[in-house]
């Protein structure tokens, strides 16, 4: 499709069509432009139209990828996002790109109130977005706030674990203190396992299939010196994507993973403001910045949709290579 260009308008052709694919496909919210994408806008797309069948020695399940001519399947509509942690940074980001993708989204927040309630009237109000409380302390304020999210909305098709506490202030193992040890996985791992299984009971007892997303670190990954209780709590999600995953995949229920680096976000705006511990931290990153929280929100979108099919099980790095270098 790009053969009969100038060799000056192919980079900016390929980043046009880039773009496009993602765009949301339906306006939501009071955020973000329409967009509806089809082959016209994509040239490539109507190769598929010429495609051979392919010959499946060994019946499978079919792909719940629509037809190559609809419009391209960046869409949660008809489905219910649950996504705790909603009310700023990237769960707030994270609720308006689904908001723009047609889902109906519930999402959780501890303290911030008003935030959350002007964050869930600007996106469509009580029949699409809703806030709610939750201290997500405990495995039973995880099942409790899928409880409320499916007495919302019905049903319940994503859940979006987001939330999570990082203490700031350096604290070396042998003078961590036990209760913050305890705090933290508590927020971090134990809350997320009362909501994983609510939210799988919930999925199985419609029959359908879901999606949960777990939000890890890159602590996770390579550990995080003083903040043992962090980098644990986070690296147990990881082992959990994965062991979920094959557990869940004959349910057609997907278990994936995004691991951010450092973003620009309330909670770790103490270090990126300060001039020294800034400096240290975008030294440790190739692409030399912190990302912003919507470049956290797609990812996690992409791996809802129709487009992620055959992803399960997945660490997703979005940290602008850091997780290659520290």
């Amino acid at each position: 499709m790009f053969a009969d260009l100038p060799r000056n308008d192919l980079g900016s052709t390929i980043t046009a069509q880039i773009a496009n694919l993602l765009r949301p496909v339906h306006a939501r919210c009071d955020w973000y432009p329409s967009n509806t994408l089809s082959s016209t806008h994509h040239p490539s797309l109507a190769i598929a139209e010429h495609a051979a069948p392919s010959t499946q020695l060994h019946p499978r399940p079919r792909s719940r990828y629509p037809n190559p001519m609809s419009p391209v399947p960046l869409s949660l509509e008809g489905k219910v996002a649950l996504i705790t942690g909603g009310s700023r940074g990237i769960g707030a980001a994270t609720v308006r790109l689904f908001r723009e993708a047609g889902a109906r989204v519930a999402f959780s927040y501890r303290s911030a109130r008003e935030t959350a309630e002007s964050l869930a009237a600007s996106c469509g109000g009580p029949d699409a977005c809703r806030a709610f409380q939750a201290d997500l302390a405990s495995p039973e304020d995880g099942r409790a706030l899928v409880r409320s999210a499916i007495e919302a909305f019905g049903r319940l098709d994503i859940l979006v674990a987001n939330h999570g506490v990082w203490p700031p202030h350096d604290a070396p193992i042998a003078e961590l203190p036990e209760s913050q040890w305890r705090t933290t996985l508590a927020v971090n791992l134990d809350s997320v396992y009362g909501l994983i299984q609510a939210a799988v009971a919930q999925f199985q007892a419609q029959s359908s299939p879901g999606h949960v997303v777990l939000i890890s670190s890159t602590a996770g990954q390579r550990g995080e010196a003083f903040h043992a209780d962090y980098a644990a709590g986070k690296g147990a999600l990881i082992s959990l994507t994965k062991g979920l995953a094959t557990e869940l995949a004959p349910h057609g229920i997907q278990v994936n993973c995004v691991a951010p680096g450092w973003v620009r976000t309330d909670m770790s705006a103490s270090t990126l403001d300060n001039p020294g511990s800034r400096d240290r931290v975008l030294q440790a990153i190739p692409l030399g910045r912190p990302a912003d929280p919507i470049e956290i929100a797609g990812p996690i979108l992409f791996l809802c949709t129709p487009l992620a099919g055959f992803i399960t099980g997945e660490i997703v790095n979005v940290n602008g290579g850091a997780v290659l270098v520290g």
